[in-house]
């Protein structure tokens, strides 16, 4: 029920920020409306996001292709970081994916840790390499049903990528939006807004 509540007031603070670079929307068990609503506000605010996460909301295939077309249709060029983890997305969901994040000049980061990728999935990111991208999180796949050439080609086709228990604590140069960086609409300022940019 709080969760019910704080959608429509998520939804108004994001219309009136046209600014925002910055958006972190997870756990909040969304079910497609949700998420569409979500998008509509995102694309009346006219906001070119640099960090994306929707993480945890299930948003399985139907969602993917909902978060395919907001991309192309608005976040193609401004898109840096996307983080998709735990979303019960399968290959199908995750090739609609990669056909768009393939056109994204500027995505560096990609984490889609903890969906439901298997051999398709995996084949779809060797055959769908995105040229800008340093660093892919494919933990708790079903990587290990897949082989092994496989998934030693996808290491070798990022700076970084982590796959299964890799647990390296690694980094890159180039992140989204550094604090000092993220202007006003930043997920800071939603969550003084709401007390926390988590529905």
């Amino acid at each position: 029920e709080e969760e019910e509540d704080a959608l429509p007031t998520l939804l108004q603070v994001i219309r009136t920020s046209p600014h925002l670079t910055k958006l972190i929307v997870k756990d909040g068990g969304l079910e497609l409306t949700g998420f569409e609503a979500l998008v509509e506000a995102l694309v009346n605010s006219g906001a070119q996001l640099k960090y994306l996460d929707v993480g945890a909301l299930d948003l399985e295939e139907d969602g993917a292709t909902a978060l395919a077309d907001y991309i192309r249709d608005h976040l193609k060029d401004s898109l840096v970081e996307l983080h998709a983890e735990t979303n019960t997305l399968e290959d199908a969901g995750v090739q609609t994916l990669l056909d768009v994040l393939v056109e994204c000049p500027n995505l560096r980061v990609l984490d889609l840790t903890e969906n439901l990728l298997e051999a398709d999935g995996f084949q779809a990111l060797v055959d769908n390499r995105i040229p800008s991208l340093q660093k892919l999180v494919i933990k708790e796949n079903m990587e290990e049903d897949i082989d092994g050439d496989v998934v030693e080609t996808i290491r070798g086709m990022y700076s970084i990528v982590l796959v299964a228990d890799d647990d390296r604590e690694e980094t890159i140069a180039v992140t989204a939006a550094p604090a000092g960086e993220v202007k006003d609409g930043s997920v800071d300022d939603l969550a003084g807004a709401l007390g926390a940019v988590k529905i």
